[in-house]
């Protein structure tokens, strides 16, 4: 491929970009990390990123909503919102999204990504 495949992370003060970094880039996905949501940070993303890991936690973003990058897969991690809240489109796994609810492991994390980006690790 000829053009590098990105996971975006955005979150707080975590660890999770580091070690995201430490175990994709050897199998060729860069990782880019904002620690806040707005459009002028989002517009400094030059790539468009083939998933967005998400810390709802320990990030300036309330919603996953918040975060509308059309079409790009997610990761949200974080705590998971009742079955009930109505709206499985936003909170349930879907196709383009998978929850994970803290406390995760990272292996959890990158088998996510991993199947969002439509292939296993080597």
């Amino acid at each position: 491929m000829s053009n590098r495949e990105c996971v975006l992370v955005i979150d707080g003060d975590s660890d999770t970009a580091d070690v995201l970094e430490a175990v994709l880039a050897p199998t060729g996905i860069a990782v880019n990390r904002l620690h806040e949501v707005d459009s002028t940070r989002l517009a400094s993303v030059t790539a468009r990123p083939a998933v967005i890991v998400l810390d709802v936690e320990s990030s300036a973003v309330e919603s996953p909503l918040d975060v509308a990058w059309d079409g790009v897969p997610q990761v949200i991690i974080g705590r998971i919102p009742l079955a009930d809240s109505g709206d499985d489109a936003v909170y349930g796994d879907t196709a383009s999204r998978r929850w994970l609810a803290k406390p995760f492991h990272y292996a959890e994390l990158i088998k996510a990504i991993h199947s969002l980006i439509g292939h296993e690790p080597q």
